[in-house]
């Protein structure tokens, strides 16, 4: 059985009375820990997809499989709990608060659940350290660059020790030396965390470091 399954997967969005097909009659199947690449240029329904795969919002026709369970069958309750146990994110945008420094960043997503918040420092210590950021614990997000943010946005998408992690455009903000160095150590910590990647890009440049490329046009899959 496939680790995550896709089938016949549709996303219709209304857009002036005009029915707009984001994904359309998506198939593929994917293996755990692979690396796998969502690549197409903007518009080509990567973003939508991987809100599908979260969970985030239902499909109007087909299904997603993880592990053999319907995701797409979740209430609103049960999809929420399954994320926070099971996915973490990576998002364009980075979207780290501003007034948290790098470690309450990395911390955020679990400090609601009930785990002993000095467990949940020192995991956090120890992702931080892991993407090369343990002398930047204490800083704000406007005193890191970019590639530094993205950095934390990897820790904090690790936590909570997740099966998949969805990441939408990480690069998009990088130059292509340091984009290539997200993506290096995105697969590294794929071989140490044993971590499904799912990557977003419209990047030629960084595809050839996937396991598995999955080539998206007008919200079909032309290629996997």
């Amino acid at each position: 059985m496939s680790f995550i399954e896709v089938k016949d997967l549709t996303k219709i969005y209304s857009v002036g009375g005009k029915n707009i097909f984001a994904v359309n009659n998506v198939s593929f199947s994917l293996r755990e820990k692979e690396f796998t690449i969502l690549f197409g240029p903007s518009g080509s329904g990567k973003t939508t997809l991987l809100m599908l795969l979260a969970a985030l919002i239902k499909p109007n026709k087909g299904h997603i499989y993880v592990r053999g369970q319907d995701i797409t069958k979740f209430s609103e309750d049960e999809a929420a709990l399954w994320r926070r146990k099971n996915v973490g994110f990576i998002f364009q945008t980075i979207n780290l608060v501003d007034f948290l420094n790098v470690l309450e960043n990395v911390m955020l997503p679990l400090y609601t659940a009930k785990i002993d918040v000095h467990e949940l420092r020192e995991k956090a210590l120890k992702l931080i350290k892991r993407v090369g950021l343990e002398e930047r614990v204490k800083h704000k997000p406007s005193q890191l660059s970019v590639g530094e943010q993205q950095r934390v946005a990897i820790a904090r998408a690790l936590i909570n020790n997740p099966e998949i992690v969805l990441a939408d455009e990480p690069t998009a903000h990088l130059d292509l030396e340091t984009g290539k160095k997200i993506i290096s150590l995105m697969r590294e910590l794929r071989d140490e965390y044993g971590t499904t990647f799912i990557v977003a890009t419209h990047d030629p440049e960084i595809v050839s470091m996937a396991d598995r490329t999955i080539k998206m046009r007008d919200g079909r899959v032309i290629l996997s």
